[in-house]
């Protein structure tokens, strides 16, 4: 909470109204909460304000549109809002006194809401304005055609963030070198980071695994599936970055570690596995990896007890090159393909039949690659892993294809190993920056409810923002297109047959907990589907029973860690960081000076008084101690694991041409 210093009280007194504005609202920015001009009463015949109230801006309650369950669509061209207000009655009123000095005249201090915590603070409308300064620069930038989104970045790396221009001349041949003692340096300041690595007989680094607390926590929370793509080239040396992915609370990626190889064999595989379990204790339920060979036998040797499937992904961005433009080029076909291989409702025997249907209509007997991925349905199609507890959860996202697309914005094939991991450092706090964003949005606003149901209110307690919208989906479609046709059974157990599009779905509903459809949503996803919520509602079941909420979706999925679980890396990390300090100080000082060119000159004055005060005085840092600061990282008086050389993977090196490659070529 703020210092007793800084708290209002009633009957103190202000100089002017925009004093006591400017007191309250910092005030409410360090407490965690905003602050809401609301009514002012002015004096007679005068612009003079003689009354202003300011309240929490979580004030008032959203007018709650009635939804009838018989008629009407619910999409209604309506946007998708959460509503932030929950009636809260924390207040400050400000009352003209005398010309124009203003006393407080009510404060009310308590909330009915849990205030922002210190770490989500960020994201307050108060703490996320740009000064003048930031706003010139961001407008220069677009003078030249930089966007806003990458001048903000660029502002975030002038702030604090990575620099590394120059660094390559530093690293020289110790680059493997510089990075193991980075790492070791982590280990020594965070207790829950965690890395293992591998040199070759010729002293080179070959392998290289790395965890830090934060992701391996997320791991405890989400990794019941989890991906791992090599098909990244991020380094001047071409060795492969392989990053483990899983899927949050939101349905967002996340990355659970990450590695990197010399070389793409069964060996290498094992190894890297080996160093996954070793550090986070155990493996997923489900591997999901591309086509190699050599993963499926690594995974297979050391998880025999876990799942291993294919991600559609990188099959399904074949289809063009394996099956032609022409036919590629045909939406029915693609349509009928998609329909085919992505339909998680079908049952095994259905998926085949439609397959051959598909393959005897468009003549593709004869291809060889459809064949393959016929005999191996069993690792990549939907249908067939139906049963699969989280099953579909990755292919609901598009894993692969957002990670590549994330990873692409923070590297280049020819960075060193030192610029590799310092842009890793950067992609984490984006990737971190962002769910702590929408963490932020779940807690801070409340959903709009569109029944009466107590089930859909109960989802929003429940869930994030995200997950709730599918499940207030699923509840809506119980309501209007579904129908209960049919019921067997006892007391004890029950079957309802559920019309839903003219199809039929078998609900066994068993005592007041447990419900199994056939469309097998909830093994699938783990979130109850359509068919479900309608036969809870017919037995008189009110509530979302325990049963159906996994927690890996709920808004406390993960366990908060203490500040011992990062040592002393935050008060490192501050250390290193005076320029940030510095950084930001300055644009404070260009906000309060605004537009005024009196007091422009007044503050340019004193940085020059300061310049001139200070100039022959200072010692500058040399070139190298100016590196190591920003590597994070001394120069390593001797080597010890070398640089690796060039590796030759699949994908390096020269290949056999196309037709079409030569033609292109000429």
């Amino acid at each position: 909470m703020c210092d007793e210093k800084l708290k209002p009280y009633k009957e103190k007194i202000f100089n002017s109204l925009n004093e006591g504005i400017s007191v309250y609202k910092e005030y409410a920015r360090i407490s965690g909460y905003q602050v809401r001009l609301a009514t002012t009463q002015k004096v007679t015949r005068s612009d003079c304000i003689k009354l202003q109230y300011l309240f929490c801006n979580r004030q008032g309650l959203h007018k709650f549109r009635a939804f009838n369950h018989l008629e009407g669509d619910v999409s209604c061209g309506y946007k998708r809002r959460f509503s932030t207000r929950t009636g809260c009655k924390a207040r400050l009123v400000l009352r003209l006194i005398r010309d124009s000095s203003y006393v407080v005249s009510d404060f009310v201090e308590e909330h009915n809401h849990c205030l922002t915590s210190p770490e989500y603070q960020q994201f307050l409308k108060s703490n996320r304005s740009l000064n003048f300064a930031q706003e010139n620069f961001i407008m220069d930038c677009g003078n030249i055609k930089i966007g806003a989104k990458k001048s903000h970045k660029i502002l975030k790396e002038i702030s604090g963030g990575y620099a590394n221009v120059g660094a390559q001349n530093f690293v020289g041949n110790s680059d493997a070198q510089i990075i193991l003692d980075r790492l070791k340096s982590k280990q020594d300041l965070c207790p829950g980071f965690a890395f293992d690595y591998f040199v070759g007989t010729d002293g080179a680094l070959q392998r290289c695994f790395w965890a830090d607390s934060i992701a391996k926590n997320n791991f405890e929370a989400f990794g019941d599936c989890v991906a791992f793509d090599a098909t990244y080239r991020t380094n001047k040396y071409n060795l492969v970055f392989i990053p483990f992915t899983g899927v949050d609370n939101h349905k967002c990626c996340i990355t659970l570690g990450a590695g990197l190889l010399a070389k793409e064999n069964v060996e290498s595989y094992e190894w890297l596995m080996e160093s996954f379990r070793k550090i986070m204790s155990r493996g997923p339920r489900i591997w999901v990896t591309d086509q190699d060979p050599s993963m499926k036998i690594a995974i297979k040797n050391i998880f025999p007890n876990s799942i291993h499937r294919l991600c559609m992904w990188h099959i399904t961005k074949k289809f063009t090159e394996k099956i032609g433009n022409i036919l590629c080029r045909d939406k029915k076909f693609l349509d009928n393909l998609d329909g085919i291989v992505c339909n998680a409702h079908y049952e095994p025997d259905v998926f085949e039949s439609e397959w051959a249907r598909m393959i005897e209509d468009y003549k593709l007997q004869d291809n060889k690659w459809l064949s393959d991925m016929y005999e191996m349905r069993a690792n990549w199609i939907p249908a067939f892993f139906r049963d699969i507890p989280m099953g579909g959860l990755l292919r609901t996202t598009s894993c692969s294809e957002c990670e590549n697309s994330f990873f692409n914005c923070f590297f280049h094939p020819g960075m060193s190993l030192t610029e590799f991991f310092m842009a890793f450092d950067s992609a984490m706090d984006a990737q971190r920056h962002r769910k702590d964003q929408m963490d932020h949005e779940t807690t801070s606003s409340e959903p709009i409810i569109k029944t009466s149901l107590h089930v859909e209110k109960q989802a929003a307690e429940v869930y994030t923002r995200t997950i709730f919208y599918d499940v207030q989906h699923e509840i809506i479609e119980s309501c209007l297109h579904c129908h209960v046709c049919s019921i067997s059974g006892d007391d004890e157990s029950k079957i309802y047959g559920i019309t839903n599009e003219d199809s039929i779905h078998l609900v066994h509903h068993i005592g007041s907990n447990v419900a199994e459809c056939i469309c097998k949503n909830f093994q699938r996803i783990g979130l109850a589907c359509r068919h479900i919520f309608l036969a809870l509602k017919s037995s008189g079941v009110t509530e979302i029973p325990d049963y159906f909420i996994s927690k890996r979706w709920t808004k406390k999925a993960v366990h908060k860690l203490d500040s011992s679980s990062f040592g002393d890396i935050a008060e490192t990390s501050a250390s290193r960081n005076g320029s940030k300090e510095l950084w930001i100080e300055l644009n404070a000082a260009a906000k309060s000076v605004g537009c005024h060119k009196q007091k422009i000159d007044e503050l340019i004055e004193t940085l020059r008084t300061f310049r001139d005060k200070h100039s022959g005085r200072i010692v500058y840092m040399s070139k190298q101690d100016l590196f190591e600061s920003i590597i994070g990282s001394p120069r390593p008086t001797q080597i010890i694991v070398q640089t690796p050389q060039q590796s030759r993977n699949k994908g390096c090196g020269k290949r056999l041409m196309s037709e079409r490659d030569k033609i292109v070529e000429k």
